[in-house]
């Protein structure tokens, strides 16, 4: 049982008749790691981290699976929070190895953690979760993730070059309470004074600055759904039936749940993101306001099996 996209009860889910396959978090290493580390736990054993290998061993037993190998014509990779960064992360490699099911139709959608860190903070993190050596990074990006230069957008631009007829479809809200804390809380394990901690608009503004380097870099794949909201997570959530742009409750006419239902999208079909605000350049940012859209991601549409070029 569960709500959003756990919810077979509700007909309005779009995936409530679909087969779920759930990969559970307890590693604390967004599903990435691969890192024995030099401190113990409770029981006087080293804390073991091993995100990639429980990842990993999912993709293992759904290939294993004669139902899938023969029946499967859609995909979508989801994850909410911890498991945002996580199909971010997995995107390119899980894309590559369940590509033997001959899906016909397949999406993204990372939920609720877009991944804006402290500046100095994300590529120590990536190496020292044990990144470089999974399959999450590719061959490409070793020598930068093991020479702590490789950042998270670096990891997420890779997987949207090398699959893009496939929409990486985000959703997240303007003033996420949970990510705001998240990023508190690393400037205070690196030490950080209160300078690096961050007000929404401060966190907003850096989302949309992520999302503008993977715009600016000519992935027409990557959507933007952003609800003005604190809310963290929707897709494992009720408020996925109800959140638009302007609210949790407040739909308009492309509710969260129409972008959602879009997808997997069949040739020919657009989708467009949404945001709910005047335009404003991020140069032009409010200090103390998110009711505002970043004018560089304003009228961004996929449209599948067509070459888009950015403008």
């Amino acid at each position: 049982s569960g709500g959003g996209v756990f919810d077979r009860n509700d007909e309005a889910n779009p995936y409530h008749d679909w087969t779920v396959v759930q990969v559970l978090y307890c590693s604390g290493d967004v599903h990435g790691g691969a890192v024995v580390r030099d401190y113990n736990d409770k029981a006087s054993k080293p804390v073991t981290q091993t995100g990639a290998a429980n990842a990993q061993a999912v993709l293992d037993w759904i290939l294993a699976q004669r139902e899938f190998a023969s029946g499967t014509t859609e995909v979508v990779l989801t994850g909410s929070s911890a498991g945002c960064m996580g199909v971010q992360l997995w995107a390119d490699s899980a894309l590559e190895q369940l590509s033997v099911l001959n899906f016909k139709r397949t999406a993204v959608i990372p939920d609720s953690f877009v991944g804006y860190f402290p500046p100095g903070t994300e590529s120590p993190l990536i190496n020292q979760f044990g990144y470089c050596d999974t399959a999450i990074i590719s061959p490409g990006l070793v020598a930068d993730c093991k020479a702590n230069r490789l950042l998270f957008k670096d990891v997420v631009a890779n997987a949207l070059g090398k699959n893009s007829e496939v929409p990486f479809a985000y959703i997240n809200s303007k003033e996420d309470a949970v990510q705001i804390g998240y990023y508190i809380a690393i400037a205070a394990t690196f030490g950080r004074n209160v300078s690096s901690w961050i007000t929404p608009s401060m966190y907003y503004t850096g989302v949309n600055a992520m999302l503008e380097y993977y715009a600016n870099n000519g992935h027409t794949n990557m959507l933007m759904y952003m609800v003005s909201s604190p809310m963290h997570t929707y897709m494992d959530d009720s408020f996925m039936y109800t959140a638009g742009a302007k609210g949790l409750f407040q739909q308009g006419d492309f509710g969260l749940i129409d972008y959602i239902s879009t997808l997997p999208l069949w040739n020919g079909e657009t989708l467009t993101g949404a945001c709910e605000g005047e335009l404003r350049n991020l140069d032009d940012a409010p200090a103390l306001w998110t009711g505002y859209c970043d004018s560089a991601l304003d009228g961004r549409e996929f449209t599948q099996g067509v070459q888009q070029q950015i403008a």
